[in-house]
């Protein structure tokens, strides 16, 4: 695999599924190598994703509250990271809109279960070779009803 992002399977060793017997509406996952050197935590990588919310999204996601505040679905409030690239996210501990669910030293998973559809995201690592770490992000969805869709 190159340093390209390419798209991937869901990781069978992934823990992104534990406690959820549903049948997925959505999968997808994405994967790039980078060199093993670097030596970057789980953590760093979570953050390093989710952890920076540019202004240019918070602004699209202040539109998208004040419409979907009309029915009644759940707004971001401002979402804001509550830890930096030193941290480590332990359940509860919430990088930019998700939060951690669950956690390995190798994965963090992150969530925002919803009235209309639950979403969790996945960060893995995995060293493929003495030199290299395949970096996987997956994200699966449930719809909960139909204006999850």
């Amino acid at each position: 695999m190159s340093s390209i992002v390419e798209q991937w399977e869901i990781p069978l060793d992934s823990i992104i599924l534990v406690g959820d017997g549903r049948s997925l509406d959505y999968v997808d996952s994405y994967a790039f190598s980078m060199p093993s050197t670097k030596r970057l935590t789980t953590d760093h990588l979570t953050y390093q994703l989710f952890g920076f919310i540019p202004a240019w999204v918070n602004a699209l996601l202040y539109i998208r509250d004040t419409i979907v505040s009309v029915f009644g679905l759940k707004r971001s409030d401002s979402v804001t990271s509550d830890t930096d690239e030193r941290f480590r996210y332990e359940p509860g501990a919430r990088p930019g809109l998700f939060t951690v669910s669950h956690r390995t030293e190798a994965e963090i998973v992150m969530g925002v279960p919803d009235r209309h559809l639950d979403v969790r995201v996945s960060v893995q690592q995995t060293r493929t070779t003495d030199d290299e770490v395949l970096v996987r992000s997956t994200t699966v969805v449930w719809f909960n009803n139909k204006w999850g869709r």
